[in-house]
This record gives C-alpha cells, sequence and structure tokens, in this order.
C-alpha cells in the first residue's frame, strides 16, 4: 500500500511504532541511529533477562520492517548524510526536543529547502511551541497530577475519574 514512499526514522521510543506501522504497510523505512544506537536498544524486557543493548525486546519489536544507518548528526558529514537522504524521501519522522533539530541546522526549513515535497513529522509530548514544550523528555506521560482535569474545567475534587468503582464505565455526554 505505501511501498512507493520512504521515511526517514529519526524518532525514539515515542515514534517508534508509527515508523513500524508505515514498514508494515510496505512504506521502505530508514532508521536513522547515533554512534551510541537508539535509546529504546537500553529498554527492557531483554531476551535472557540480559540488559545489553543487541537484547532489547522492545527495540527488536518496533525495528521489524526497517532498514538502518548509523549518522553522527552532531557532526557536519553526518548533516550532510541526513540532507542526501531527506532528498529522495518523503516522510522525515522525528522525535527530538522541540528545536532540537534546528539548532543542529537540519530542522524543517533546511530539509524544505533540500526537498520541498518533505512531509516533516515532530513528535513530542507537548508539542513544538507553547508554555508546555519546555516540560522536559518524560518516559510516561500521566495526566501531570490533575492537570487536564484542571485544564478542562474541573477541579480535582469533582473530578469521578479516581472515585469511580471497578467495573463502572466512565458516562459520556
Amino acid at each position: 500500500m505505501l511501498s512507493p514512499y520512504t521515511v526517514l526514522d529519526l524518532t525514539d521510543d515515542r515514534g517508534e511504532f508509527t515508523t513500524m506501522a508505515l514498514g508494515d504497510m510496505g512504506a521502505d523505512v530508514i532508521k536513522v541511529e547515533p554512534p551510541q544506537g537508539s535509546s529504546s536498544r537500553g529498554m527492557a524486557p531483554f531476551m535472557n533477562d540480559a540488559p545489553e543493548p543487541e537484547r532489547s525486546l522492545h527495540y527488536f519489536a518496533f525495528k521489524r520492517n526497517k532498514r538502518s544507518v548509523t549518522l553522527d548528526l552532531n557532526v557536519e558529514a553526518g548533516r550532510r548524510a541526513l540532507v542526501s537522504l531527506a532528498k529522495k524521501a518523503d516522510f522525515i519522522i522525528e522525535s527530538a526536543a522541540p528545536g532540537h533539530m534546528d539548532q543542529l541546522g537540519i530542522g524543517f526549513d533546511i530539509l524544505k529547502q533540500a526537498n520541498p515535497r518533505i512531509v516533516y513529522v515532530a513528535i513530542t509530548p507537548y508539542g513544538q511551541d507553547g508554555p508546555a514544550r519546555s516540560s522536559g523528555r518524560q518516559r510516561h506521560y500521566p495526566c501531570r497530577h490533575g492537570r487536564a482535569d484542571e485544564r478542562a474545567g474541573r477541579s480535582k475534587k469533582s473530578s469521578t475519574a479516581h472515585h469511580r468503582p471497578p467495573g463502572v464505565a466512565p458516562r459520556f455526554r
């Protein structure tokens, strides 16, 4: 279905499912890893409970249907290689901190110059701009201690999400 498309995968654990699904649907996905390897290589569980980068079951599960290349984006040669790959790609999906790719000199504007038809997807916990953009890299994205309820106009005390009896579904209006 997606076999005519090439995807550059610059994600960590926040975007690996997305690019895996695109690969499952036939896209040519190229995983771009730093010299030390993807951070997900260190995620449990590990084969035979041996915590080594080449034994992460999480990494193996989400790397399927992907080719890979190692690029050091902190050096000019690595950035040039990425721009060269981007010239032939259809999509770039990245999950760096907001502004990080721009700081490296390989953000959307630069890659768009190299390939005007590129679709650039940035996956972040709280968006690229706005008040929560620099909330930091969090492994899990809980409700930030009731902040979603507060932002929706409900106080922590009025929220029934924590007080619902087991087996009772929420009511929708």
